[in-house]
């Protein structure tokens, strides 16, 4: 539903983008819009050793089906203008991961502000490369 009521405002072929102002803290990519989606690295139909979670497991299958689908689109209106990836936060101390805490370790367990900040970061360095694929918080491809 969002990207029905939000794809339009993405660049075409013809936008010129400019780059961040000087005075912005947060540079993003001047080549480039970026839609970013949020997915999980239990997304990863290659990578699931565990099982479980089915639903969410294919919720999130479905996020990176999506996000390349919709990549594939918008290289052929947008060009290098505008590219779509998804994005795996790690586990962020919510209500939503509470059962697994204990199994993360505090140094990989991300307050929702250092999450935020760590998506900003990977968001500032999106490029050509990371077109259509799930990527996660270290900046490492999550594999289909």
């Amino acid at each position: 539903l969002l990207l029905r009521h939000f794809a339009h405002f993405l660049p075409q072929l013809s936008t010129a983008l400019s780059p961040s102002p000087a005075a912005d803290q947060v540079k993003l990519p001047a080549s480039s819009a970026v839609w970013l989606s949020m997915s999980a690295r239990v997304g990863s139909i290659s990578d699931n050793r565990a099982g479980g979670w089915y639903s969410y497991r294919a919720s999130k299958t479905a996020v990176s089906s999506f996000t390349k689908s919709f990549d594939n689109y918008l290289a052929a209106r947008s060009g290098a203008g505008a590219l779509a990836v998804a994005y795996h936060p790690g586990t962020v101390k919510t209500d939503l991961s509470r059962d697994y805490w204990a199994s993360v370790g505090e140094d990989r367990l991300f307050s929702p502000e250092l999450a935020a900040e760590k998506m900003v970061d990977f968001v500032a360095g999106v490029g050509e490369r990371h077109r259509g694929r799930t990527w996660d918080w270290k900046g490492e491809e999550v594999p289909p």
